[in-house]
């Protein structure tokens, strides 16, 4: 199939505003297929939930979410460049990549300095709580496992902005071992 198919950038739904005084909001910028999109909504329906008010991808917000494609090397390069765009237009923001490129290749991600969370597909669903944890200013005592067929456990990246430190939590090695 095409690249156009399965790559076209869309904002998942329409945007939902919970209650119009949130302090907290969030934007959510998608690649890849339908069930992409559809994920993308339901992640959004869990920062709702937790007070957040979804807003346009490229208006300033809290919190932003890239969820990622990868088809294609050109998927991947794409994802690469939203997330260092997000972060330009946006430095204060907590910028989150989920998704298939995270899951396929998360060392490739992990060394994107413009993102500040790094989640697999099995754990995406819990994003909203995560981004509360590095809100907060702590990382989690145990990150949550990211398992990928027939790797075992891995776990996200959180890597706390300013610090210069990474927590690498248990994303797989080049040699498939979590850590």
């Amino acid at each position: 199939m095409p690249d156009s198919a399965h790559c076209m950038p869309s904002v998942a739904g329409t945007p939902s505003v919970t209650s119009l005084d949130s302090p907290r909001s969030v934007s959510f910028y998608t690649l890849g297929c339908r069930l992409n999109q559809a994920e993308t909504a339901m992640i959004a329906e869990r920062f709702r939930q937790r007070g957040y008010r979804v807003v346009e991808h490229g208006q300033p917000a809290d919190v932003a979410v890239i969820h990622t494609c990868s088809v294609t090397d050109h998927a991947d390069a794409r994802c690469r460049q939203e997330i260092r765009k997000v972060r330009r237009r946006n430095p204060e923001a907590i910028v989150c990549a989920v998704g298939c490129y995270v899951q396929a290749e998360p060392d490739a991600v992990a060394r994107i300095d413009a993102v500040d969370l790094i989640v697999g597909n099995d754990r995406k669903y819990d994003l909203a709580t995560l981004v509360e944890k590095v809100r907060e200013g702590e990382a989690p005592a145990e990150p949550p496992s990211l398992g990928v067929a027939g790797e075992g456990a891995q776990k996200p990246l959180l890597r706390m902005r300013g610090s210069g430190a990474r927590i690498a939590a248990g994303l797989p090695d080049k040699h498939g071992s979590a850590g």
